[in-house]
């Protein structure tokens, strides 16, 4: 899960509705499939677009006249090529990297997984959204997408191996408290328009160690790569009963997405076997940029 944010849910009193969390398990959506048979499941949330690809050898995203930074997490040891502004490299597996807006174009070199988020400025790809039904009217808690200023050394490719950037923090199921032990909270890395965070979990949580919590103004998408997890999900409660939704116990398999909407209390639980996941959040949260060392590559991009 993601840290704690500064200031809690909005007051359930007030009139703007919530949105109901989404579920959705890759198998149950139909992919689009490309010519080499790699399979890419496109889905979006109000200010992003995720691209889920079990990629063949040739799996490839084209992308020209592109408005914004875009990521490409690579999880497995399947590396890929990319060309951007007219010159091609190696993207290892294992790897987080930040595309420059323009031309650019991702090759897979061999079999294995491929996930690429861009903001929803990608119109076009926020049209092919298995889910773009559940925006077409834009949800009112949503943070607007407003992107933040740009690179200290201007828009350019940045590649992080992340053997270089181990997951260890303060221990797991250990609430983050100011001045002790690790200050790192897992692996965040930010670009001007999305903050991405890449976690693992070696076994169950403890459930006498959950950590529920709400987002005030953000959504956050999770992609779950590997595990069995269960999504508890709770509404706060307004003045009008009949408003009141039942709490949500929601079991995914991988691979997996949802989208935590604002305002709605939410923690997970590992059912069994290790889990892989990313979180996704656009813009980029102060509250996390604001936490020392929490953002990996703080030091490129400045605050606004």
């Amino acid at each position: 899960m993601s840290a704690p944010d500064a200031g809690g849910a909005k007051d359930a009193t007030d009139d703007v509705p919530y949105n109901r969390c989404q579920f959705y398990e890759y198998a149950d959506q139909a992919p689009q499939v490309g010519a080499e048979g790699g399979r890419i499941w496109w889905a979006r949330g109000q200010n992003y677009v995720v691209a889920y690809c079990e990629a063949k050898k040739g799996t490839c995203i084209d992308r020209r006249e592109h408005p914004d930074e875009y990521m490409v997490y690579l999880p497995d040891a399947a590396g890929a090529s990319i060309t951007s502004g007219g010159r091609s490299t190696v993207l290892p597996g294992n790897s987080l990297s930040i595309v420059p807006p323009g031309d650019s174009a991702i090759e897979m070199q061999e079999e294995g997984h491929l996930i690429v988020v861009f903001s929803s400025l990608a119109g076009d790809l926020a049209k092919k959204c298995f889910n773009a039904g559940a925006y077409a009217t834009p949800h009112p808690r949503v943070t607007p997408l407003k992107p933040w200023p740009a690179p200290h050394d201007g828009f350019k490719l940045r590649i992080y191996p992340l053997d270089e950037f181990p997951p260890t923090g303060y221990p797991s199921n250990t609430p983050w408290r100011p001045g002790t032990g690790d200050p790192r909270f897992g692996r965040y890395f930010r670009s001007t328009n999305l903050l991405v965070h890449l976690q693992e979990r070696r076994a169950a949580r403890d459930q006498g160690k959950t950590f529920p919590h709400a987002s005030p103004d953000y959504e956050q998408c999770a992609v779950c790569l590997t595990g069995e997890r269960i999504h508890h999900v709770r509404t706060p409660w307004g003045p009008d009963m009949s408003k009141w939704v039942d709490d949500e116990h929601v079991k995914l398999g991988s691979p997996s997405m949802l989208v935590f909407t604002p305002g709605l209390i939410h923690t997970t639980t590992t059912v069994s076997g290790a889990s892989k996941w990313i979180d996704v959040f656009s813009p980029p949260r102060l509250d996390i940029s604001a936490r020392p060392g929490w953002v990996r590559n703080a030091a490129e991009y400045p605050q606004p």
